[in-house]
C-alpha cells in the first residue's frame, strides 16, 4: 500500500539528556490508504542542525483511513529505525524511517506488518513542513 504523505511538525518534542522525545507530526496522506497521519518520534543527538545526522530512537505513528468521507479504520504502529540528514545549512533533511504495523481496527481490524517512509523535513518555513513516500505492507 503506498500513499503521498504531505504535513506539518506540530510540537518540536522535549529534550531529555541525549534524546529529544515525542517531536510530533501530523499530515495528509493520499493514495491506496487516504486520511490522516500522526507520528511521534524520539531521536539523539536531541538537535538538528547542519550536517547533522538524528538517529530515529523509537516512536509512534496513526494512521485513519478514510474512502469517500467514511472512516474505514486505523493503523497503528511503532516506528523502530532510521535518520535524518540534514543539509549544510541545517534548513532541510532527508529523512528514511522503517516503521512496524502492530495492529488495525475496523476494515484493518488484525493488521501486523512492516513499512517504511522516505521523505524531507523542511525547517525554512514555520511550521516546519514535511511529507514523501509511506509503504505499508501488512
Amino acid at each position: 500500500h503506498n500513499d503521498t504523505i504531505s504535513g506539518v511538525e506540530i510540537f518540536p518534542g522535549v529534550v531529555v539528556g541525549a534524546v529529544r522525545y515525542g517531536a510530533t507530526f501530523v499530515g495528509r496522506a493520499t493514495g491506496d490508504l487516504p486520511g490522516y497521519i500522526v507520528a511521534s518520534i524520539n531521536y539523539t543527538p536531541p538537535n538538528p542542525g547542519p550536517g547533522v545526522t538524528n538517529t530515529v530512537a523509537g516512536g509512534k505513528w496513526t494512521l485513519s483511513v478514510y474512502s469517500g468521507g467514511q472512516f474505514q479504520g486505523k493503523l497503528t504502529g511503532t516506528i523502530t529505525g532510521g535518520a535524518a540528514q540534514w543539509n549544510a545549512t541545517g534548513t532541510l533533511a532527508s529523512v528514511n524511517l522503517v516503521l512496524a504495523v502492530v495492529s488495525g481496527t475496523g476494515a484493518y481490524s488484525g493488521a501486523t506488518g512492516t513499512g517504511s517512509f522516505a521523505g524531507f523535513l523542511s525547517h525554512l518555513t514555520f511550521p516546519p513542513r514535511w511529507g514523501g513516500a509511506l509503504t505499508l505492507n501488512f
